[in-house]
């Protein structure tokens, strides 16, 4: 299903999220706000209300992701209770003004996406937006196959023979020649069993879905059930595909 991330501090307490971390907070990206102590799909909001980003987070992705390198832009934060969690961290505004205030000046959403490389060097990887082949090739991207009310996927550093468990976990999502979404996929051997609502668990043949014909990575089908999850800017309804 589709679930609803609201555009503003003032709205998401009015559905009952709770602030998990600060400005204040050492690490903290924001304001996070969390819905009945899911880490899945946390917003980040800004210090004038506004939505400026998002974690997609878990408790620990496994010891096989917490290794820096560029397959895992994975950070880790502190709650206030001092348990530690996992994510992956994307702006849709300038991480540089999310705690500054009267920085508001793009838009109910914001103009960029970000993601947070992990490595604590405070560098970010800036996703394309809109479809340019050539410019996505260049920084490891590959046209996958696009999925009804979803999009074309795009995949970072796949290869047919590659090992499962070198694989980045982001992907981006275009439609109509813009970016529409972005999302992340879990399938190395020692991820986490995510059983939040928000997470989606494909997995076997049904996976050939999201790939060219033939270029599907041959352990993904044999990688057991997937976690995956869809982060859309657009209405899915309107992300159609081509049916020739």
């Amino acid at each position: 299903g589709f679930y609803p991330i609201q555009l503003t501090v003032d709205a998401a307490k009015k559905k009952s999220w709770q602030q998990l971390l600060t400005c204040s907070d050492s690490g903290s990206p924001g304001n996070v706000y969390t819905l009945g102590g899911d880490l899945s799909s946390m917003p980040i909001y800004n210090a004038d209300g506004y939505i400026s980003g998002m974690i997609l987070g878990m408790l620990d992705p496994g010891a096989s992701s917490e290794t820096i390198n560029k397959i895992n832009p994975y950070t880790q934060y502190t709650m206030s209770n001092g348990t530690k969690f996992w994510g992956v961290e994307a702006y849709f505004r300038d991480p540089d003004t999310i705690c500054k205030s009267g920085q508001t000046k793009n838009g109910d959403v914001g103009d960029r996406l970000w993601f947070n490389n992990g490595d604590g060097s405070g560098n970010y990887y800036k996703a394309p937006l809109t479809q340019n082949a050539s410019v996505l090739n260049s920084t490891g991207w590959e046209l996958g196959a696009c999925f009804w009310q979803m999009g074309y996927h795009y995949w970072r550093y796949m290869s047919i023979d590659m090992d499962c468990d070198q694989t980045y976990p982001i992907f981006l999502l275009y439609n109509g020649g813009k970016l529409n979404a972005w999302g992340i996929a879990l399938a190395h051997s020692d991820r986490p069993d995510l059983t939040s609502y928000r997470w989606e668990h494909p997995g076997g043949s049904e996976l050939n879905y999201f790939f060219q014909d033939g270029e599907i990575p041959t352990c993904l089908p044999e990688a057991g059930t997937l976690s995956t999850q869809h982060i859309f800017f657009t209405n899915p309804a309107f992300n159609l595909c081509p049916i020739w």
